[in-house]
């Protein structure tokens, strides 16, 4: 039932109408006054069609600011059958990356299976204009050039990745992170936290046709078949979304 808000509800009633008629019979008049109120809350629920609080939405993006090891574990699986082994990073590393900066990290669910992510980076100007100029993918980022947000100045986001499972690369995939793009950006503005600039690595299909429908520009292709895409970000365009 922990899967299920719904079903919890249903059971939660049944189970506490029958204590309710329990602490009747033994005279516990104050247990069934609780009951009772455990009951009518549930039926509440239920007849307003959740409360915002129970309400899940089946398919969603969420910010994680700690990371388990199992969401660990699922990041990583998901990364080696779409990027293959020679393309991700150790775990390990993974989480340092995560760890720098706990404001770095979406996850994609479905009901309560994640089924995609989307981890980027902030990153001083120098390391941004450096990495738009590599000419293979990095093996690795220097952590100390990892940032936290700033107010009242530009910042420089690394899109490090957007991977989700190959059965969700579809339109309405993308339009849900396009959505959280826009919120994200808009939140930071609002702020006084001005993101500038977007830099994103396309290793996937997914995440070349992804940039290239978020209005990202296709820089150049790097030596490793990786692709570099950036986008500037207009402040009247972040007032409009």
């Amino acid at each position: 039932t922990s899967k299920d808000s719904k079903s919890a509800n249903i059971c939660s009633i049944i189970s506490n109408t029958l204590w309710t008629v329990y602490d009747i019979l033994i005279l516990s008049y104050v247990g069934a006054l609780n009951d009772i109120v455990v009951v009518m809350c549930n039926i509440s629920v239920l007849a307003l069609g959740y409360s915002r609080i129970m309400h899940i939405s089946k398919f969603r993006i969420i910010k994680y600011t700690y990371i388990t090891n199992k969401v660990l574990n699922k990041i990583y699986n998901l990364d080696l059958k779409t990027y293959g082994k020679e393309n991700v990073w150790p775990q390990e590393y993974q989480r340092e990356l995560f760890e720098k900066n706990n404001d770095s990290l979406f996850v994609i669910k479905y009901k309560h299976d994640i089924v995609g992510y989307i981890n980027y980076l902030n990153l001083i100007e120098t390391e941004y204009e450096r990495l738009k100029r590599i000419r293979k993918s990095p093996e690795k980022l220097d952590i100390y050039k990892i940032i936290e947000f700033k107010s009242n100045r530009k910042n420089h986001i690394l899109i490090e990745s957007i991977n989700v499972k190959k059965e969700y690369e579809k339109p309405e995939t993308i339009a849900l992170i396009n959505k959280k793009l826009n919120s994200f950006i808009k939140l930071k503005h609002n702020r006084r936290v001005y993101i500038d600039r977007i830099l994103a690595f396309a290793l996937s299909d997914f995440e070349k046709h992804l940039y290239e429908t978020l209005g990202f520009t296709k820089i150049r292709e790097l030596e490793d078949n990786t692709f570099i895409y950036e986008k500037e970000i207009n402040i009247k365009d972040v007032k409009n979304a």
